[in-house]
């Protein structure tokens, strides 16, 4: 990072096609599909964190447990 900007990277830049992700980590980018790299999308920052909430919340109410794993943050103990 240079200067005062940030400039995000598109996830498809972050991995190479040898890259190992595991299923969980597969399983919550379903969540949201491209929705956290369209920063141009949304007015504000809090416009755009609202659309990925949302993504979450649906996916809470559906009682899918591949949303527990992005709330506990992939730790062992809690993804009983």
């Amino acid at each position: 990072m240079t200067g005062t900007s940030y400039e995000p990277r598109a996830p498809e830049a972050m991995t190479s096609p040898n890259s190992y992700i595991h299923p969980h980590v597969e399983r919550v980018n379903d969540i949201y599909g491209n929705l956290p790299s369209q920063f141009g999308g949304f007015r504000t920052i809090r416009d755009h964190l609202l659309a990925l909430a949302a993504k979450m919340q649906h996916r809470i109410s559906t009682r899918e447990i591949v949303v527990f794993y992005e709330v506990s943050n992939y730790h062992p103990e809690y993804l009983g």
